[in-house]
């Protein structure tokens, strides 16, 4: 259970991160100027969370667990699961919403598909991850973090030449 937990949330904070910086800074202007007409004064944050909540459920079920931890089958099966997902939404919208915007629709398409695949991508890293044992994703990622931007750039790397002169530091 606590496997399938941690999935979820690597995939839903890469989903969350990567679309909100999608629709908020990237591609905001496209949606707005083709869409301005259909959408809300605010968003509805309930719909949103529920979104946000659910789908990252879908990829995990349907690309990460099905890709046991490796990441070239994890990219290909979420870039699947994208494309079909944001394509039913899109070409639906299409086909019987007026004014709805042909090149957004297969834009946000293929955003669908990369999206998905980095999601998926991120809970196969941690699956991986998780399988190995006792492995813990912040942990690591503070050490890498200190290793190259401390050890690294002083030339701390075991076996260099400057190694003694250099003492490693906790902030």
């Amino acid at each position: 259970m606590t496997r399938t937990f941690l999935t979820y949330l690597a995939t839903l904070l890469a989903v969350g991160l990567l679309d909100a910086l999608w629709l908020g800074v990237i591609a905001k202007g496209w949606y707005q100027q083709g869409m301005a007409h259909l959408m809300a004064p605010q968003p509805r944050i309930a719909a949103a969370a529920g979104f946000y909540l659910l789908y990252p459920v879908g990829l995990v079920i349907f690309a990460v667990m099905p890709s046991g931890g490796d990441m070239s089958r994890a990219l290909g099966l979420g870039l699947l699961f994208g494309l079909f997902a944001y394509g039913t939404y899109d070409l639906t919208n299409l086909a019987v919403l007026r004014d709805w915007p042909v090149g957004l629709t297969f834009l946000d398409i293929a955003w669908g598909g990369l999206v998905s695949a980095c999601g998926a991508a991120a809970g196969a890293w941690a699956l991986r991850g998780l399988m190995a044992g006792g492995w813990n994703g912040g942990a690591y990622l503070v050490w890498w973090t200190r290793f190259h931007g401390r050890w690294a750039s002083r030339q701390c790397v075991p076996g260099h030449q400057n190694q003694a002169d250099h003492r490693r530091t906790d902030d």
